[in-house]
């Protein structure tokens, strides 16, 4: 059931929403770092090589956070939990919030496109508030 899920949300909001939720348990421990010394904090030491793991993208995990923060209750704490327990599976998050799998993954499903479609608000008043600053600075 998880594969179902994964593939109607799609590769770039599971990437994002795994990189929100490394942000969120840097966010919840008090150890947000700015960018600049957060790349120094990358990757694995294995042996004497450093293995690059994909970097944390502070500004991205903070937008999403503000997307799901428009999104409604029942399908924000759905998501947060999925992601923030992404190993232990549908079942395991589904008993856990005492509900039926199937409608977790529905949840999920719609959850995210919820998300997705703040998520396009938030880049489209940003990219407006821009224009218009960038309007008012030509005028000037």
């Amino acid at each position: 059931m998880s594969e179902k899920v994964y593939t109607a949300i799609g590769l770039d909001i599971c990437r994002r929403m795994r990189n929100w939720a490394r942000w969120w348990d840097a966010y919840e421990n008090g150890s947000v770092l700015p960018s600049s010394l957060a790349a120094a904090e990358l990757g694995t030491r294995v042996d004497r090589y450093r293995e690059a793991e994909s970097p944390l993208l502070f500004g991205e995990g903070r937008d999403t956070e503000m997307g799901l923060r428009a999104v409604p209750a029942r399908y924000q704490h759905v998501i947060r939990k999925f992601w923030l327990n992404e190993g232990k599976g549908i079942r395991w998050n589904a008993r856990q919030r005492a509900i039926d799998d199937h409608t977790m993954a529905t949840w999920l499903i719609y959850g995210h496109e919820l998300l997705k479609n703040a998520l396009r608000k938030r880049t489209a008043y940003q990219r407006a508030r821009e224009a218009i600053a960038r309007a008012a600075g030509a005028g000037a």
